[in-house]
């Protein structure tokens, strides 16, 4: 595998139309971040040099105030030669323009399902309902697909939602369930919080792989690896480290991750908030 050419590929839709493909022949910057506790994927790029009139437009039609706000959408493509995928699919909600230099720039801030959170729905579901239930109904009016470790065993007692989004719903159902539930690459996702994710594969973490020295925690490690996209949020981990031997014996999962990238630098990374696998109490 090629580890030495970086790639990237920033698509930017306007009207659900492709306008522009933004390579590393930019000086672009970005970083992505998605975590495990429901909240929504976000990301932020900052891009040198654009054309004027892409720049105005993305900056003007992404700001509350104006009475037709377009939902532009970026998608942020990135990695290795042979070793790259999607990091970030979302809705532009902020873009701010730089005049004050030579070189404009535009700073832009997205999340993912961002049109979905504006748009408001009623949920009920009487007596005890399974979660997966529940869990299935906001995967399909978000147009996901439901990945559950949980079995149908698992109740709530009356969930009711009044004018609230799908997104919402998720969060609300995390909240009252104490699981975890997130979104990730299409999919909606379901499982314990003391555990990684039962279905897919276990990722294995070679030391050549590592950026840096792994920093342990009370309740995992935090690892810098070189940018992967096929990394999954939840997903179960084992770590090879020279420099911490003793992390191999433990099983890990990924609370957080956020991918970060610099084409006018070095930074080329994907950052892993570990947890060990058995801490804390879940009924």
């Amino acid at each position: 595998m090629n580890w030495q050419k970086r790639f990237l590929r920033i698509s930017l839709y306007q009207n659900g139309k492709l306008r522009n493909i933004l390579s590393e022949d930019l000086a672009i910057s970005f970083n992505t971040s998605e975590a495990v506790s429901g909240g929504l994927n976000e990301a932020n790029i900052t891009i040198n040099g654009l054309k004027t009139d892409t720049m105005f437009y993305l900056a003007t039609s992404n700001t509350q105030w104006v009475k037709n706000w377009v939902h532009n959408r970026i998608i942020i493509d990135a990695g290795y030669d042979n070793n790259h995928g999607v990091l970030f699919d979302g809705t532009i909600m902020e873009a701010k323009p730089n005049l004050a230099t030579a070189d404009f720039s535009i700073n832009i801030r997205a999340m993912s399902m961002f049109s979905e959170l504006m748009k408001p729905q009623s949920y009920s579901f009487a007596g005890d309902t399974p979660v997966n239930s529940i869990a299935q109904k906001l995967a399909g009016d978000l147009g996901l697909k439901l990945v559950s470790d949980v079995d149908n065993s698992k109740t709530v007692n009356n969930f009711t939602m009044r004018d609230e989004s799908a997104v919402n719903g998720i969060r609300t159902l995390a909240q009252t369930t104490g699981m975890d539930i997130f979104e990730s690459k299409g999919r909606l996702y379901l499982k314990k919080p003391d555990a990684g994710l039962k279905n897919g594969r276990q990722l294995y973490i070679k030391s050549a792989d590592i950026v840096g020295i792994p920093e342990p925690t009370p309740t995992g490690v935090n690892i810098n690896v070189r940018m992967n996209p096929s990394f999954l949020t939840g997903q179960r981990v084992k770590v090879s480290s020279v420099r911490y031997p003793q992390l191999e014996s433990y099983n890990f999962f990924i609370m957080t991750m956020a991918h970060s990238g610099a084409t006018k630098g070095r930074d080329w990374i994907t950052h892993l908030n570990l947890i060990k696998e058995g801490m804390g109490f879940w009924q």
